[in-house]
């Protein structure tokens, strides 16, 4: 069954939506999130075709207002608890995946009447929208942070991602790679090489960048080659998640989109940079938390010397010090270059790398977005939220 979706963006920006439920998403091609991984929930959504409709406001089955859901006459459950890991690639356990225009991902859609989100980290390719047609009640953590230990938010690396340069290699002392940009500039990396005529340049980093869909962020770019070691690779950047409630969203629990830290390189390579923030959107009438929000940007990796030490991975993104920059990773020894910083609030643009006689470091990533549609009441949030 297909119906019409209906998806409303800031400014004047409309962008046409359709969905289909119980069918798999169109394939994703090459890009960074196409992993194929199998969706689990704690136990699968039970749709009730026959239930009544008195839940639905004025009789409408639409929800949010800067991104407008559309059920189409699906009924979901009076009640569920999200938890545990959610993995978005099978729309068979989404309530209905929703088809953005002006290229954005499909959306991974999960809905019931009332909705609470317990701990739980979602994952995958494609993007993830939580719907309350009445309230939703945040009780716990909620993820969508891509993380050095390999876990990746759910739409990270997303295809509209400007990208993030390379550092150049060298046998002497390769440069450091750009961090991941999305709400904020990531850094550039530090130049290898520094104390010589033959530099080697650090890669350079995407522009801000603005979106009128819903997307996750964008991963740093790698370090150069050094002498027969390989440079560390860019952080992933985080993912992307948005909440719609027909009443509220309220409770203490936390949501975060942070990205992932560059590692370091090896001898005379250069530090891999951070990734960017992810994106994280509430869409209710009244929003009332009092956890943490955060979608902020990894630290770069630190340079590797010429005497054959590597360098440290950054940070990941912070989430729980959610206004704390991530640090960048420690350069090898003196000879090297540190990784740049992250992004938080008040910082929101990731540090360049330092240039170094070896391997210098990657730049920090950049601050992911966040998104506000209602009145709202939610004073731990890092970036600042754009307001719809």
């Amino acid at each position: 069954m297909v119906s019409m979706l209906r998806c409303a963006a800031f400014a004047s920006a409309l962008l046409g939506c359709t969905f289909s439920h119980g069918q798999p998403p169109p394939s994703q091609g090459q890009g960074d999130g196409g992993s194929g991984a199998t969706f689990f929930m704690d136990a699968p959504l039970q749709l009730d075709a026959a239930a009544p409709d008195a839940y639905k406001p004025d009789g409408q089955d639409c929800f949010g207002g800067a991104v407008t859901i559309c059920l189409g006459g699906i009924t979901p459950p009076a009640t569920l608890t999200v938890s545990g890991t959610i993995k978005t690639d099978q729309s068979a356990t989404c309530t209905l995946t929703a088809h953005q225009s002006n290229g954005g991902p499909d959306l991974c859609v999960i809905a019931a009447q009332s909705m609470t989100v317990d701990d739980a980290v979602g994952t995958g390719s494609l993007p993830l929208v939580l719907l309350a047609t009445q309230t939703m009640t945040l009780s716990g953590t909620l993820d969508v942070s891509s993380t050095s230990s390999g876990q990746t938010g759910a739409g990270y690396n997303s295809d509209l991602c400007g990208k993030a340069g390379t550092g150049q290699g060298s046998q002497d002392g390769a440069g450091g790679g750009g961090g991941g940009s999305f709400g904020g500039r990531g850094g550039s990396g530090g130049t290898g090489n520094d104390n010589s005529q033959f530099k080697n340049d650090g890669g350079g980093t995407a522009n801000q960048q603005t979106t009128t869909v819903v997307r996750g962020g964008c991963k740093g770019g790698s370090g150069g080659n050094g002498n027969n070691q390989a440079g560390g690779s860019g952080g992933n950047g985080g993912g992307a998640v948005y909440l719609i409630a027909g009443m509220s969203i309220a409770g203490g629990g936390n949501v975060y989109a942070s990205g992932a830290a560059g590692a370091g390189g090896g001898k005379e390579a250069g530090g891999g940079g951070g990734g960017a923030g992810g994106m994280i959107g509430f869409d209710a009438p009244m929003i009332d938390l009092t956890g943490h929000v955060a979608a902020n940007g990894g630290g770069g990796g630190g340079g590797g010397s010429n005497s054959g030490g590597s360098g440290s991975r950054g940070d990941d993104g912070t989430t729980s010090q959610y206004n704390q920059r991530a640090s960048g990773g420690d350069r090898a020894d003196s000879g090297a270059g540190n990784g740049g910083d992250g992004t938080a609030t008040n910082s929101t643009t990731g540090s360049g790398g330092d240039g170094a006689i070896g391997g210098a470091g990657g730049g920090g990533g950049g601050i992911g977005i966040i998104w506000m549609h209602g009145e709202w009441s939610a004073l731990q949030i890092s970036p600042t939220p754009t307001t719809l």
